[in-house]
């Protein structure tokens, strides 16, 4: 039988044949001995709606519940609904939950890695205000956004999606519930179970296909005839003179340690009490900078995590010839002295304080004038 799981607020077993149940408690403890009645919570909405696209007689599912009394859920206990999901070879997993919080991002992002590893298709929401949500916008994730345009289980594949979520879909079923016909609320939350109906289908037909074939299965169902109103540009469209967050470029011949000192830099600025935003493009990160569009990107950053500075980590050409609004560039190359950008030379013999605060100084002499 194909496992799948759906991690949410807890959905009643009633809408399953093949379900079996768990709780994370607050101390991160596995509960099996729990029972979900509630047709109307968050989960059973979703998983009504696959029931509804897809024939889930054949499918053996895990019904984790992560949310407190209050509807909420920490990370740590999102973190070991996956974890226990790749410890049980699932090989689909719901989630029309998500976290816009960057704070969570890499905790995260580690387990979903580990799960793509092992093939697991994971479909996710994207938030929907359309901010950046992990995992929804993570690379390998089946990200999924409403259309208002979609009726019924009506999907569309976009191209070039803003921050990689490709899929569209309608979000208003007509369901019954608490046997009485209702329709669903509109939401991105209701639209991922068409993705997931159409990625049943797709892996009871084939089941050792991993994210990236199941895409192109579902991709083939795309909607033909569909006239796409999404704005295909990535982030934020706009000009250098909204950016008004501080930029500092570390750019060194060794990538490795450009990474290190990014992140080094940033968590000292954290510690200092700024609100420090750090992304990179040469290794698996968190934050990976896009191939183009670098200030969409970055007026992205500054709208939606109100940074205070933010620190890139990239060696890549184009990006560098593309934008040229950093204030400052640290590098061990004395050739990009010739930026408008504050230079300072950097050297494995520089102490990380010393380097923290001449950026610093280069920053509060800009305000003094």
């Amino acid at each position: 039988m194909l496992k799948a799981a759906i991690i949410d607020d807890g959905a009643a077993e009633t809408l399953f044949e093949n379900v079996r149940s768990l709780a994370v408690s607050e101390n991160l403890q596995l509960n099996e001995d729990v029972g979900f009645t509630n047709e109307r919570s968050h989960s059973s909405i979703c998983i009504s709606i696959i029931k509804k696209y897809a024939d889930i007689s054949g499918v053996e599912w895990l019904n984790i519940n992560i949310m407190n009394s209050q509807c909420n859920s920490g990370v740590d206990s999102f973190v070991k609904a996956l974890e226990y999901c790749r410890e049980n070879n699932v090989k689909l997993i719901h989630l029309s939950i998500g976290s816009r919080n960057f704070n969570d991002f890499k905790k995260l992002k580690d387990e979903i890695d580990l799960l793509l590893k092992n093939d697991t298709v994971i479909v996710a929401a994207l938030a929907n205000n359309g901010e950046f949500t992990v995992p929804a916008c993570l690379d390998g994730v089946i990200g999924v956004k409403r259309s208002d345009d979609l009726k019924d289980n009506e999907l569309y594949y976009l191209d070039d999606a803003p921050q990689k979520v490709n899929f569209l879909a309608s979000s208003r079923h007509l369901l019954k519930v608490e046997g009485k016909p209702e329709y669903s609320a509109i939401s991105s939350s209701y639209a991922t179970p068409v993705v997931t109906a159409a990625a049943i289908d797709v892996l009871k037909a084939e089941p050792f296909l991993n994210a990236a074939g199941v895409i192109e299965r579902i991709k083939a169902k795309s909607k033909k005839d569909f006239c796409c109103s999404e704005k295909t540009e990535p982030f934020i469209e706009g000009n250098a003179d909204m950016l008004a967050v501080p930029v500092v470029l570390v750019r060194l011949n060794d990538t490795a340690l450009q990474s290190e000192l990014v992140t080094s830099l940033k968590e000292l600025f954290v510690q200092n009490g700024y609100n420090a935003f750090c992304a990179y493009s040469n290794v698996a990160s968190e934050n990976l900078l896009p191939e183009k569009k670098l200030l969409n990107y970055l007026l992205f950053i500054q709208e939606f995590y109100n940074s205070d500075i933010i620190i890139l980590g990239y060696t890549d050409e184009k990006l560098f010839s593309d934008f040229q609004s950093y204030d400052v560039i640290v590098s061990d190359d004395n050739d990009l002295k010739n930026s408008s950008a504050a230079f300072v030379h950097y050297s494995k013999t520089n102490d990380l304080n010393t380097l923290y605060n001449k950026i610093l100084h280069i920053f509060n002499e800009g305000e003094n004038q």
